[in-house]
């Protein structure tokens, strides 16, 4: 009896004896649910320099440290449409606060109690904030921005199951939301699952995006590494390094820095003020208003409410040379600029003669002025008294060490209380712009209140 066996059935014998390791792929997912509430510390210290314009040829350099506390309770929120705008949530802040030095100039912020709702959403640009009780200033919407916010995080995670080992590259959208840059010229990232090791999963993420904020040329290159817990399908830690280089733009300093933030997230044994009730009354978009910002002039009892676009560029509340400076940015352009001082005050129930608001113009803008195009007298239901006149005229620009005149447009204005304050704005606006500035300057001027 023959005692050959063939490679076939050895192979099946083999197959039986010693059954092949198939590795199972591990599901990378959280829940989109709001069921459950996690608590979230992060960290994030910033080292380096920024940079302002000295001289139209030479900037002058400031070194920088900065450190930011974060302490918040977080619920998911329904998904309030694809890709970036599919993550939302809202958040109980706890801690929220920002020391940063410029130069040996100390300055803290730190988030108001009224202000400690928000509601975060993913977006192309970055996760954006708004809180649903009280507007938001332009301090407290940038102390809102996290680097490595969970909802970013949470992009990079692949849709399929991984097995150890696996790479993949999350989409362009996640890339350019994780590293806020409002238009993109070139971006890469990969993920790796690096290992599994008791329901803990160690993801790695290394790559960049070069592109522009707020119009300013920006280079983000970033490295870092997070950690999942496959039973509670959740990113429990993340540690990320920023390495970020801008140049100087129309509403920001250039920024030579890294920046290291440490996430750490847990589930939380209770909503707090994250009620289902609050959930189920937060609608998918902002209500109306909603995510407009305050300016509080303290100094000057004066507040204004402005749209997102417009960013405050300078603000000299006291002291000599009083004046806040407001620039508006549309696509990464600058639009216009506005000036903001106070002027003496008028008796209770009259305003400054508009002749001489007129003179004043024209000794102001002097060479540059051609001629008065308008003068009216804008109806307030509170007794408040607007006067606009628009001027004409040209700017002289030098350029390679020739002069260009450019033709500019001022729209002015006095903005009067009934017990006789007063504030002048000026909008500095190229007349082909005009048409896209549309009533965005009456709609800054008519929001100004008089703080009693």
């Amino acid at each position: 009896m023959s005692t050959r066996i063939s490679l076939s059935v050895w192979t099946l014998l083999a197959a039986a004896l010693f059954p092949a390791v198939i590795p199972a792929g591990v599901s990378l997912q959280e829940p989109e649910s709001s069921e459950r509430t996690v608590q979230v510390s992060v960290s994030v210290t910033t080292t380096g320099s920024v940079f302002t314009a000295g001289s139209p040829t030479k900037s002058q350099k400031h070194p920088l440290t900065a450190n930011a506390r974060y302490r918040f309770r977080e619920r998911r929120l329904p998904p309030g449409g694809r890709d970036a705008a599919a993550l939302r949530a809202i958040r109980e802040f706890e801690t929220a606060q920002l020391t940063n030095s410029i130069s040996g100039r100390d300055t803290q912020i730190a988030l108001p109690a009224s202000q400690r709702i928000a509601v975060s959403s993913g977006d192309l640009t970055g996760v954006h904030s708004y809180c649903p009780t009280s507007m938001l200033s332009r301090e407290s919407l940038d102390l809102l921005e996290l680097p490595g916010d969970p909802l970013s995080l949470a992009a990079l995670l692949p849709s399929e199951e991984v097995e150890v080992g696996a790479k993949w590259k999350p989409a362009d959208w996640a890339v350019q939301m994780l590293a806020s840059v409002d238009a993109v010229q070139k971006q890469e990232m990969s993920c790796e699952l690096v290992s599994l090791k008791e329901k803990v999963a160690t993801v790695s993420f290394t790559g960049g995006v070069l592109g522009q904020r707020y119009g300013a040329n920006t280079d983000v290159q970033l490295t870092g590494e997070l950690t999942f817990q496959t039973e509670q399908k959740l990113i429990t830690s993340a540690k990320l390094n920023y390495t970020v280089k801008a140049n100087i733009g129309t509403v920001s300093p250039g920024i030579d820095a890294k920046v290291e933030s440490v996430v750490t997230r847990e589930l939380a044994p209770a909503p707090g003020k994250l009620t289902n009730a609050l959930i189920e009354s937060t609608p998918i978009s902002p209500p109306a208003g909603a995510e407009s910002l305050v300016f509080d002039a303290e100094p000057w009892k004066v507040q204004m409410v402005h749209d997102r676009s417009w960013h405050l560029f300078q603000a000299v509340l006291e002291g000599n040379s009083q004046v806040v400076i407001f620039r508006l940015m549309e696509s990464g352009s600058l639009l216009c600029q506005c000036n903001v001082a106070r002027i003496p005050s008028a008796a209770p129930g009259k305003t400054a003669p508009l002749d001489q608001f007129e003179a004043d113009i024209q000794t102001s803008l002097g060479k540059r002025f051609k001629a008065m195009r308008k003068r009216e007298q804008i109806p307030s239901e509170d007794g408040r008294i607007i006067h606009r006149v628009i001027a004409e005229g040209q700017n002289s620009l030098v350029k390679e060490k020739e002069a260009i005149e450019v033709p500019m447009q001022w729209n002015y204005y006095i903005v009067t209380a009934p017990t006789g304050e007063q504030l002048s704005f000026v909008f500095a606006i190229e007349p082909q712009l005009v048409e896209q500035l549309a009533d965005r300057d009456l709609k800054l001027v008519q929001s100004v209140r008089f703080v009693k």
